[in-house]
């Protein structure tokens, strides 16, 4: 089912990320979302499922996502490390 994702209030929210290789270099990622703190709570009891979106991503995809991810994973590293001078 593909996801729409218009310019509401409604931003979706990440919950889940499986990632999938196939054959040589390709992967299959599937990102389950939801779209509502009412749609959280009703996951959260059983009572709905998340909503899900499949990418084939190609192997030069891939490697330049990998790149994006490293890059974002040193920022968030950057800005938890103390800003100069000493604790005491």
């Amino acid at each position: 089912m593909p996801a729409k994702f218009e310019n509401t209030t409604k931003t979706p929210n990440l919950i889940n990320v499986h990632i999938n290789a196939l054959e040589p270099g390709n992967l299959i990622v599937r990102l389950e979302y939801v779209t509502s703190q009412e749609h959280i709570e009703r996951v959260r009891r059983g009572e709905a499922t998340a909503e899900s979106v499949e990418l084939l991503i190609k192997p030069h995809q891939a490697r330049k996502i990998a790149e994006g991810l490293v890059r974002q994973a040193d920022l968030i590293e950057a800005s938890r490390q103390p800003s100069g001078g000493s604790k005491q």
